[in-house]
């Protein structure tokens, strides 16, 4: 896949969540963090997840993505997940 499609297609899905939420013309960069930048509650951020994993047609390791040490992650950017985006396996 890549970078360049996961990119686009992350900051869609991210632009339409934000939109629902009532959040119009949001600036998302790499650096853009899901929950200190935008506000994001982890229901939207699984929301975005699963989302993008479905446009992409893609299977993300939630797992490794959403947890660090075994504890659950606080805030996620949007670097990290174009990583995962890009690292994922097609579906079969």
């Amino acid at each position: 896949m890549s970078a360049d499609l996961a990119r686009e297609t992350l900051v869609e899905v991210l632009s339409a969540t934000l939109l629902g939420l009532g959040y119009d013309d949001v600036d998302i960069t790499d650096t853009t963090m899901l929950v200190a930048d935008l506000q994001l509650s982890s229901v939207d951020i699984v929301h975005v997840l699963a989302t993008t994993e479905d446009r992409l047609d893609v299977v993300l390791e939630l797992e490794a993505l959403l947890e660090a040490d075994g504890k659950a992650r606080s805030d996620l950017s949007v670097t990290e997940i174009l990583d995962a985006l890009t690292a994922a396996p097609s579906r079969p």
